[in-house]
């Protein structure tokens, strides 16, 4: 997560389910695949993205402070390895990172998300 500008409120960063038939909208982005031999990538990543509410909390991924552009503190780093507690994401439901803040002032923030889709045999 890095800064990029507005105020922001204090509380959690948090990766929250939804469930199938949830709409988002924004604007859609071309989600891109890293495997070999394939150009082709699952998901339907968004930025500018409205979520609606209900929503379930799958993790809590760290917290933020209170913070406008001429706070003096560094930046945030949310590392967060899922690989002994995996996140499974079923077809047709949905993911996302969201704020649960005090209410800021236009806050804009940037988010990389690097994840892996594996095939279950039935």
């Amino acid at each position: 997560m890095a800064y990029l500008s507005g105020t922001l409120g204090a509380g959690a960063i948090a990766l929250v389910n939804h469930a199938a038939g949830t709409d988002f909208s924004g604007t859609a982005i071309t989600p891109v695949s890293s495997r070999l031999g394939s150009g082709t990538a699952t998901g339907l990543p968004f930025t500018t993205a409205t979520v609606p509410s209900g929503g379930t909390v799958a993790r809590y991924l760290g917290t933020i402070q209170a913070s406008l552009a001429s706070t003096a503190v560094g930046g945030w780093l949310f590392d967060y390895d899922f690989t002994n507690t995996p996140v499974i994401i079923p077809p047709a439901l949905g993911i996302s990172i969201q704020g649960i803040t005090a209410a800021g002032s236009t806050p804009l923030v940037l988010f990389s998300v690097t994840c892996a889709e594996i095939l279950i045999p039935a």
